[in-house]
């Protein structure tokens, strides 16, 4: 399954921290976040997105549910097929 990255600003929402606070607790523990850089298709300075794997439970399940993404009806309607 491939991983799914968001921008540090959405990391933050989702987190319930400002960006700054984001971004102070991945340079003080950079190997608790999995991170990677992105080019800006306008130039400028590229963008940091964090591995949603890195990010907490509770912001883990905030993007779902902003989703709206339910994992046990996928496996379910997967299984059983349209019947």
């Amino acid at each position: 399954m491939a991983e799914i990255f968001v921008t540090i600003e959405e990391a933050a929402n989702l987190e319930g921290l400002s960006y700054k606070g984001l971004t102070s607790r991945i340079s003080r523990n950079p190997n608790a976040y999995r991170t990677k850089t992105e080019m800006r298709p306008d130039g400028g300075k590229p963008r940091v997105l964090v591995a949603l794997s890195s990010l907490s439970k509770k912001a883990r399940r905030a993007y779902k549910e902003a989703q709206g993404i339910e994992g046990v009806d996928i496996v379910i309607n997967e299984r059983t097929g349209p019947d």
